[in-house]
């Protein structure tokens, strides 16, 4: 048996057209709510990248030049000091000298050994080497010299007053000049030890003895 509609649930049909305009409503309403976090998505994509182009100028950008180092700098001063000090060297004057670089005697030769004379007392002087200045090279022919106990000495030319005949032209007599000596009692010591020598002596003679000790 067919029963009838219960009048409690029957729609009419404006009702069925209302209601599913509502559902369809709801149904576009979930649908714009789905769509806001793509469109956030998309705001924070913009701000990235925003934040990547300022990274990108700010490391475009020349890093600063560091100063020169000591160690760089300190060949160039090296050098700088090495050109003064040749041009120093080039302004100098030459040393002027005269007689014997090295002490030598001739093969077989025998000689006597000096003697020191005392301050004011006349000798007989043989002046091996005679320099216009200070020189190494007087320095270390006085030490050859005594080391062979030889009555050597080294100072001033103006601590030898010359007796008698004056030192040759050619040698060395300014304010500076210096000069290494052997003093002997008399002349044929003297002149025998000037001959004996391989080289020949800046000049033999009589000297008053002005600086002994």
């Amino acid at each position: 048996m067919q029963s009838a509609p219960h009048p409690k649930y029957s729609l009419s049909p404006v009702t069925r057209s209302h209601c599913r305009s509502i559902v369809c409503a709801f149904a576009l309403s979930l649908a714009f709510v789905g769509c806001t976090p793509s469109g956030g998505s998309s705001s924070n994509q913009g701000s990235s990248g925003s934040s990547t182009d300022v990274d990108a100028q700010v490391s475009a950008q020349p890093e600063p030049t560091p100063p020169p180092s000591e160690d760089a700098a300190a060949p160039v001063a090296a050098s700088e000091d090495a050109a003064v000090a040749a041009s120093a060297a080039d302004a100098a004057p030459a040393i002027q000298w005269a007689g014997v670089r090295t002490f030598a005697l001739r093969p077989g030769a025998r000689v006597a050994r000096g003697t020191q004379a005392a301050h004011g007392s006349t000798a007989w002087v043989v002046a091996l080497a005679v320099a216009s200045g200070a020189s190494p090279e007087l320095q270390a022919l006085f030490t050859q010299l005594t080391q062979q106990r030889y009555a050597a000495t080294v100072g001033e030319v103006n601590c030898m007053e010359s007796v008698g005949d004056a030192a040759p032209s050619g040698v060395p007599n300014g304010p500076e000049a210096q000069m290494v000596t052997v003093s002997f009692r008399n002349e044929r010591d003297a002149r025998a030890f000037a001959a004996a020598l391989t080289e020949s002596a800046a000049w033999v003679g009589r000297a008053r003895v002005r600086c002994a000790d």
